[in-house]
């Protein structure tokens, strides 16, 4: 079995590869890793699968349109926003932990600090407080 190389490229921190044979790739989160990352399948030059997250963030498809990628399988039912679950947790991930990461260490310190704060959200929430 042959190895595959790919052509990776970085953008608004995701990492985003592409087969050199142009019929897979993947992507990954620069500081989340896989855990907000997937795979992507290509035919005659457009994206028509992926997997990994239930919508694929936007700076996902964004680079993909960059480069050269047919997006209308992704685009066709979505308006591509901020209210995207992944680019949620991506800026929850920055609010807890700071620029870089700086003040988690681990993903299961982040999770501990998301809930933490996603138990504050209730409470006020119940409360009417926001």
């Amino acid at each position: 079995m042959k190895n595959k190389t790919y052509k990776i490229t970085s953008f608004e921190g995701f990492e985003v590869a592409i087969s050199t044979d142009g019929k897979y790739g993947y992507f990954e989160h620069e500081e989340l890793g896989d855990i907000l990352g997937g795979g992507l399948w290509f035919r005659d030059g457009a994206i028509y699968d992926y997997d990994g997250v239930f919508e694929l963030p936007v700076a996902v498809v964004n680079e993909l349109e960059n480069r050269g990628v047919d997006i209308s399988y992704i685009t066709g039912d979505n308006d591509w926003d901020k209210t995207e679950p992944e680019y949620q947790l991506a800026e929850a991930y920055e609010l807890i932990c700071g620029p870089n990461g700086i003040n988690c260490y681990t993903h299961s310190e982040f999770m501990l600090k998301l809930q933490e704060r996603d138990r504050c959200y209730e409470y006020m929430a119940d409360r009417d407080l926001i």
